[in-house]
């Protein structure tokens, strides 16, 4: 018919589906590239910081490790504790905005410019960079009583008024918002914390307690705090080194008039006593982790080991693509080793001039025959320059 106007066909977009699908597909991509994403949209931004994306991961069984560095800056005095996590470099992609608005760009990070701020165009061989995200003033300077427990960040008994403390704090890492959690039922400071089959084990940290409180245990899926019975007075009183859990097993190192090691037993709740020998030797100076109940640790000069419990040795752990890594293990100050969803994350801290280089790496693990174990070097590259007065206080591997 003539001057009849054709219909006009809408183009469907991406931005048309209902959230449900959009949370379906968003949930399938690395949280690592959740910061590049935010640049998209407004609605991406708030799909992106929404609890429903992260709920929705689970459900599809697409839950991933995610690592944290919580970074020490002493000039700036009004948060020196800050938080950083691993993500996507942006370096493909162009700037939306030549003037971006200075506000976070997300419930979560920080926005596209001062995310290139903290990368240097001299480290942009990397794919991967630390980012700063942002939280409510974190209520602690130092280290002691950090740990990780599925998606959460736990901060146990440390405080900033030097005194015991029964207060225990989370980081939710989905939202990285800190909120309080059940306290202990008994003040404490400086005591050994680990993560034994999903559980938080707190051990010591009170001079006044008794074998019945000497330590206790916070199950996340219950919300309680269980008092466990302690080893022996010796033990109690002696000067705690370092704790190990393993294989269902919380050993710990102590030192009074003579050196001893004793071990819990979680499914029998009893405490035994165990030969100095037979249990690694130098794990407790080196850094090491343990992943799928093997003990890996890392000693100078750049050599990985892992600790073979039938044969109470420890065995070299062969690597391809040592060579690369070296260059950033030499000259580095400390090197820290976490459990990186089966993978070995490895975490330095080198000095250049005035500056210093936090770089990163993660190794790929091979069990062969249950005798031998091999690794290869995914990656390693600087993934952050800071000032040379920074340093590294904690760095964790959460699941979100």
């Amino acid at each position: 018919m003539n001057g009849a106007k054709l219909p006009v066909t809408e183009t469907m977009t991406f931005l048309m589906l209902p959230n449900d699908l959009l949370f379906n597909c968003l949930a399938r991509i690395s949280r690592l590239y959740y910061p590049i994403l935010s640049l998209v949209s407004k609605r991406f931004r708030y799909l992106l910081a929404s609890l429903e994306l992260y709920e929705t991961r689970t459900l599809l069984g697409c839950t991933e490790s995610c690592l944290y560095v919580c970074l020490f800056m002493p000039d700036d005095h009004h948060n020196p504790s800050r938080w950083f996590t691993l993500c996507r470099r942006p370096t493909k992609i162009t700037n939306p905005n030549p003037n971006p608005n200075p506000r976070w760009f997300s419930a979560c990070f920080r926005p596209y410019g001062l995310l290139m701020n903290c990368i240097r165009k001299k480290d942009k061989s990397s794919d991967n960079a630390l980012v700063s995200i942002t939280t409510r003033h974190s209520p602690f300077n130092d280290s002691c009583g950090l740990t990780a427990v599925g998606c959460n960040i736990y901060r146990v008994g440390n405080f900033d008024d030097g005194k015991p403390s029964r207060r225990v704090l989370l980081m939710d890492c989905r939202s990285h918002t800190w909120k309080r959690a059940p306290s202990m039922r008994v003040a404490r400071k400086d005591a050994c914390v680990s993560v034994l089959d999903g559980k938080i084990y707190v051990v010591g940290g009170n001079r006044k307690c008794d074998s019945s409180n000497w330590m206790e245990c916070f199950d996340p899926q219950t919300q309680k705090w269980e008092n466990l019975t302690g080893p022996d007075a010796e033990m109690r009183e002696s000067w705690l080194h370092q704790d190990l859990a393993i294989e269902g097993k919380l050993y710990l190192s102590g030192y009074t008039s003579r050196q001893r090691c004793v071990v819990y037993k979680t499914k029998e709740k009893r405490w035994d006593e165990v030969e100095v020998m037979k249990v690694p030797s130098g794990w407790l100076f080196d850094s090491s982790c343990v992943i799928d109940n093997v003990l890996y640790s890392f000693r100078w000069p750049g050599v990985f080991k892992w600790y073979h419990f039938e044969g109470r040795s420890w065995r070299v752990l062969v690597l391809k693509g040592l060579k690369k890594l070296s260059r950033l293990l030499h000259g580095s100050l400390f090197v820290y080793l976490v459990d990186s969803g089966g993978k070995i994350a490895v975490l330095g801290e080198k000095e250049v001039g005035e500056e210093k280089k936090i770089w990163c790496a993660e190794i790929a693990l091979e069990k062969r025959n249950g005798q031998e174990v091999r690794g290869k070097v995914e990656w390693c590259h600087v993934v952050l320059t800071v000032p040379k007065s920074c340093y590294i206080m904690q760095f964790l591997a959460v699941t979100v």
